[in-house]
């Protein structure tokens, strides 16, 4: 068995290790966790042309309504991040069709200068290993109703918009939870696919909202968990804090979608690149948390 050390946490000697040595390595690491932390596997998870092993770890504590939890192990180390724009996305002849005929009359840019304006530069960056929450969760705080009815005879209601820096601090008291860095989200989600979206560059011809009925259940890549185990980036109206302040990931917060920006406009969302730098409140958010890893 390889003796544990930080270096073996990263990417490229992960990978070299058996399924045993992997469970070695983690159960060693939850010896450096807080208590709550609980090694609970280690398996194979693949999608596009990535395939990673993945160690989970179980979560068993506050904050209250985050109290169980799984987090999956991100290997680190030396990776190539954001949109090659000396090799421009080039569209197949359905995402073509539908960028000319649904996105460019509302949205009065090219393709080429649409995803320069929404998706990272390409970058080359170090990651350190951490651990990442397989799914994000809801943060939606409770609307408030007024003492008066409304046009339609209900109660009216004001939504009180998420303030990040609160729920930065909520999630720091209990070990030192933290956002994901953008760049460690961009890293998680890929998984080290270089494509547009984690599974590849291929979408369905139906918008997002059609996939759940019968005719898009065929077509659910955005659900399946990525070669890093994680379930990220499956539906625009869900996107997620970063540690940087107004900076979004895993959707548009469902601007395009709702806008009618065309489907492949609204898939966009979901590339592993894209970003929102957002300025105004939020009043729906997903919160995925990070634990860094001192070693």
């Amino acid at each position: 068995m390889p003796s544990f050390s930080k270096s073996i946490l990263l990417l490229q000697r992960w990978n070299q290790l058996s399924i045993a040595e992997c469970e070695e390595m983690a159960r060693e690491l939850e010896r450096h966790l807080p208590e709550r932390f609980r090694f609970h596997k280690v398996s194979p998870s693949m999608l596009g042309d990535q395939k990673h092993l993945v160690a989970f770890f179980e979560w068993d504590g506050p904050p209250e309504g985050y109290d169980h939890s799984f987090f999956a192990l991100i290997p680190g180390g030396e990776a190539q991040l954001g949109y090659d724009r000396e090799h421009p996305f080039e569209p197949d002849e359905q995402q073509r069709a539908s960028w000319e005929q649904e996105s460019l009359p509302m949205i009065h840019k090219t393709l080429d200068e649409y995803l320069d304006m929404v998706l990272t530069p390409l970058r080359q960056v170090f990651i350190e290993p951490f651990l990442l929450e397989v799914v994000a969760h809801p943060l939606a705080p409770a609307p408030v109703f007024n003492e008066r009815l409304g046009p339609k005879r209900g109660w009216e209601r004001s939504m009180v918009p998420i303030s990040r820096e609160a729920v930065a601090q909520r999630i720091a008291r209990w070990d030192e939870f933290r956002f994901p860095t953008s760049d460690e989200w961009e890293y998680a989600c890929a998984a080290g696919a270089r494509t547009l979206f984690r599974w590849g560059n291929d979408i369905p011809a139906l918008p997002i909202p059609r996939m759940g009925r019968p005719a898009g259940r065929l077509w659910n890549k955005h659900l399946q968990q990525n070669a890093f185990g994680l379930f990220i980036a499956c539906n625009p109206y869900h996107w997620e804090f970063c540690q940087e302040p107004r900076i979004m990931r895993g959707g548009d917060g469902g601007t395009a979608e709702h806008a009618g920006a065309g489907t492949f406009a609204a898939w966009t969302t979901l590339a592993s690149a894209f970003y929102q730098q957002f300025d105004g409140p939020v009043y729906g958010a997903y919160l995925r948390r990070a634990y860094g890893l001192a070693l």
